[in-house]
């Protein structure tokens, strides 16, 4: 809550002599981080703002070689793709199973 008030307050100080464009701009981006700062990654945030704004899963295939270029391993992506989630919930089951039943 306080690191969320200080960004705002240090946007809405950088606003560019307060004219009413870049007062805009600053409290855009202080709701923003604001939304940012509610999630523990940047990755969670992420898949919170594709999830929220897009219908349906990402559909490979993937350019795995570009997006690693870019800076987007599949941490980024395979959760919001069909592939991703059904290993997610494949493994979120498992881990709710007892001890005995895992090691069969």
């Amino acid at each position: 809550q306080q690191q969320q008030q200080q960004l705002q307050q240090q946007y809405q100080a950088e606003a560019c002599n307060g004219s009413t464009a870049a007062a805009a701009a600053a409290a855009a981006a202080a709701d923003w981080a604001a939304d940012a700062c509610q999630y523990d990654s940047v990755e969670a945030w992420f898949h919170s703002l594709i999830r929220s704004h897009f219908k349906g899963s990402l559909k490979p295939p993937f350019n795995d070689a570009a997006r690693k270029k870019a800076g987007f391993g599949p941490e980024w992506y395979m959760p919001l793709s069909a592939e991703g989630a059904a290993a997610a919930k494949a493994a979120e089951a498992a881990a709710h199973q007892p001890y005995e039943q895992q090691q069969r």
